[in-house]
């Protein structure tokens, strides 16, 4: 099953505070560079978004942990339930490819601009997904925000050691 949002960490943190002995040098750097990221993630999973369902491009929400005073995870999710059936589908066109059909009546009614239609079963909607191309589309900027984040770090290592 597919995720209905896009989570970012930050791998081998610990060994950089331990490697310069120190957090102050490690905080201020990464702490702004996964705030950048993630804005400009949330950013483009809005834009993204916005053409298939505005109502999804509303929820899109942005959430970050801290331990020691640096961010070291973000996520960007979409609250709306009906962001995780756009992103893989429904129906054949879903994760169990089988049709929709009705759990507590016959027939589905399905609203219409004309009034109701009524179906047995349903083939479902094909995926619409939004987050995967958010992400290659913003990947270039975020590896560059972290890769200054890492040259400030040895930056200010390298002055302090020296």
């Amino acid at each position: 099953m597919a995720k209905s949002d896009i989570n970012f960490k930050m791998q081998g943190l610990d060994e950089l505070i331990r490697d310069t002995k120190s957090a102050k040098f490690v905080q201020e750097p990464v702490n702004n560079a996964f705030r950048e990221s993630a804005k400009i993630i949330k950013k483009e999973v809005k834009n993204h978004a916005k053409p298939i369902s505005k109502d999804v491009a509303k929820s899109v929400s942005l959430k970050t942990s801290k331990r020691r005073k640096i961010i070291q995870n973000a996520r960007v999710f979409v609250k709306n339930p009906l962001g995780i059936l756009l992103e893989v589908g429904t129906g054949v066109f879903g994760p169990k490819n089988r049709m929709v059909v009705p759990k507590r009546r016959r027939v589905m009614r399905i609203p219409t601009s004309d009034g109701f239609i009524f179906r047995p079963r349903q083939r479902g909607m094909r995926a619409k997904p939004f987050f995967k191309r958010a992400w290659d589309a913003s990947q270039d900027r975020v590896d560059k925000i972290f890769n200054d984040a890492m040259r400030e770090i040895k930056r200010r290592w390298a002055r302090k050691v020296f």
